[in-house]
């Protein structure tokens, strides 16, 4: 009887210790599953919180201090700036550059990218009519770079034209210019080409401009002025005036686009050199005579352009200036020979820094 007793006892003590075993087995397991799920919740949380921060980051660089005064807009980060306007319409974030710079240039009264670049060169290409007054188009390629230095100062080289400004002001622009005005030679109407050349003319004067920014939700900048220039080659003799203005907006934070308009008011000496036929013009190449009269507006013009900034330094930019010549112009029969309706465009590339 003891002995089977003592055999009761030890398959007792047995079976509890298996159960005890048993329970700590299984508070191992249940403690390594909830580990596991930690693990798991943990790594499938990381990539969540690497992708907050860097949303984090990028919020912070969006909304961090710009080095220009320009108010934020709706669109982001962006201010624009004037030829002599350092901080405002300045980074396009960041008009065509090039024949947009500079055929574009040259033919209206203002740098076609005034306003929107910091400095830069470049080049680009563009198609204008063949001499003031022509029906036929011509190919031609420029540089163009501005340089601002001292504040709002700064050197504008636009194909032909030659642009300073001297006053440290984001408001007002002052200073002195020099442009070429082509002649013309060798024109596809031989009726026209027998009139003779015209020697091209080198016009110096000074430039005077204003400029208003608008601070709103969709910030913009006007500008507008005059260059007065006169003939410094004995070409035509006399004085004009340009008046012109402009409007810059953004579309984005990349893309800008402006517009413009302008005029030239011209000495009656300047019209004949470009429009009249003397008599011994007449017999050499049959056009009747003609006088163009006195002085007046001879040219109105408008632009449009866009500026695309691709990368950090680096623009695309397009643009078209449409030239209507005035009734006493378009009256000599050089130009109704031609149209007096002038178009020139083009396209370029320009580095910024």
């Amino acid at each position: 009887m003891a002995f089977l007793m003592r055999v009761l006892l030890r398959r007792s003590l047995s079976s509890r210790a298996r159960l005890s075993i048993a329970g700590t087995d299984a508070a191992h397991a249940r403690r390594s599953m909830r580990m596991r799920k930690s693990r798991d919740r943990m790594g499938a949380t990381a990539p969540r919180a690497r992708v907050q921060e860097r949303v984090r980051q990028a919020h912070r660089r969006d909304t961090a201090p710009m080095p220009s005064a320009f108010p934020r807009s709706r669109l982001g980060r962006f201010h624009l700036e004037g030829p002599s306007m350092s901080g405002v319409f300045r980074s396009v974030a960041s008009v065509s550059l090039a024949v947009s710079l500079s055929l574009v240039g040259a033919a209206r009264a203002q740098d076609p990218m005034d306003g929107i670049l910091p400095n830069y060169v470049g080049a680009g290409a563009g198609v204008a009519p063949e001499y003031l007054g022509s029906r036929h188009s011509t190919f031609g390629a420029a540089p163009a770079a501005r340089w601002q230095f001292d504040g709002q100062r700064y050197v504008s080289v636009i194909g032909p034209r030659i642009e300073v400004n001297l006053v440290d002001s984001p408001y007002f622009q002052l200073g002195p210019i020099l442009n070429y005005r082509f002649g013309r030679s060798g024109a596809d109407d031989r009726a026209v080409r027998n009139l003779g050349s015209l020697n091209g003319v080198l016009e110096g004067g000074i430039t005077i401009g204003g400029t208003y920014i608008g601070t709103g939700a969709i910030p913009f900048r006007v500008r507008a002025g005059v260059n007065v220039v006169s003939d410094m080659t004995g070409g035509y003799g006399g004085v004009s005036a340009l008046p012109f203005a402009n409007l810059w907006l953004p579309l984005s934070p990349t893309v800008f686009v402006g517009a413009g308009v302008s005029a030239r008011f011209s000495p009656a000496s300047q019209n004949r050199y470009y429009f009249g036929i003397s008599q011994a013009q007449s017999v050499r190449s049959g056009l009747p005579g003609f006088d163009p009269g006195g002085s007046g507006f001879a040219q109105f013009s408008a632009w449009p352009a866009v500026v695309w900034r691709f990368s950090d330094k680096w623009v695309a930019s397009a643009s078209m200036h449409y030239t209507r010549l005035s009734d006493e112009a378009a009256n000599s029969p050089i130009v109704r020979r031609g149209s007096r309706d002038q178009l020139v465009a083009g396209v370029g590339v320009a580095y910024l820094w």
